[in-house]
This record gives structure tokens, C-alpha cells and sequence, in this order.
């Protein structure tokens, strides 16, 4: 069953630490067209849960998908709950990232961004690093509606 898929409109702002993109959520990528990568960070418990609860969410971590429809490629975000055990597993929320804001952002050329995004290696649940054209970046502040970027070094 393929639910309609709401893009919002996303803002781009600066700051000072680095450059910032409002991700707003959108519906879940269920059924959605071809999946072209999924990455998934590392688990993190939460914090003041009943152990002996069976039922209430006891983690999460966060996956970044890599989807291509006709050609066109296109990357979101989602929050994984997790119940007792890891059981239960089900998406809490999906963020789009948008390619064609960070492009402008950074100031990227070319097509097809989403083929080339890389991500090198997680650093925390909410943060990683990923390459796109000899571009190595940092992400933050998964899970809020602004993730902050940094660029950290240009290969050649």
C-alpha cells in the first residue's frame, strides 16, 4: 500500500558553527519506489525506562534511506522506536533531506547527489559523517527539525 508522501517546504539558514537546514517530517516511505541504500546508526537506550515493562518503547536509533524513482534520487531520515528486547520495531518519524537545499547550501554542482552520499561513520546516535563530491561532512541534531552541518575536509 503506498501512502502519498507530503514534502515540505524546507528553510535554509547560517549560523555561526555551521550551516544549519530545516527538515520538516513527512509521511513514512512505505512502499516507496526503489531503495538504492540504507544506512543505521548505532542504538540508544532511553533514559528513565521501567526494565520490567514489556510493552513501553525502550530505544531507538536512526536510519538514512537512499530511495531512486525515475532516476531521480532523494534521501530521508527516520526515527525507529524499539520495545523490550528490540522487539516491536516501527518508525516514529521521517524527516526528508532535501539534496537540492544542501546543494545550494554548500554550493555543490552536478546531478544525482543522492548516488553519490556516503556515509562514512556514525559518531553518536544523532550525528555522522558523510562524503559527497570529495566533500567530507558532519551532521547533527538528529531528530529535531534543524540539522546542523559542517564541512570538514575537501579530498582531492
Amino acid at each position: 500500500m503506498i501512502k502519498l508522501i507530503i514534502v515540505f517546504l524546507i528553510f535554509v539558514s547560517c549560523t555561526s558553527l555551521g550551516k544549519e537546514l530545516r527538515v520538516l517530517p513527512m509521511s513514512p516511505l512505505n512502499g516507496c519506489p526503489w531503495i538504492f541504500d540504507v544506512k543505521v546508526g548505532p542504538y540508544q537506550r532511553l533514559q528513565n525506562i521501567d526494565e520490567d515493562d514489556r510493552n513501553g518503547q525502550k530505544g531507538y536509533r536512526f536510519r538514512v534511506v537512499t530511495v531512486v524513482s525515475e532516476g531521480h534520487y532523494s534521501l530521508s531520515i527516520d526515527k525507529i522506536l524499539y520495545g523490550y528486547e528490540g522487539c516491536c520495531a516501527e518508525i516514529n518519524k521521517t524527516w526528508d533531506f532535501n539534496l537540492h537545499d544542501f546543494k545550494k547550501l554548500f554550493g555543490l554542482k552536478g546531478q544525482n547527489l543522492g548516488k553519490k552520499f556516503k556515509i562514512t561513520k556514525w559518531l553518536s546516535p544523532t550525528s555522522f559523517e558523510f562524503k559527497i563530491q570529495r566533500k567530507l561532512f558532519k551532521v547533527e541534531n538528529l531528530g529535531d527539525n534543524i540539522l546542523e552541518f559542517h564541512l570538514i575536509k575537501i579530498s582531492n
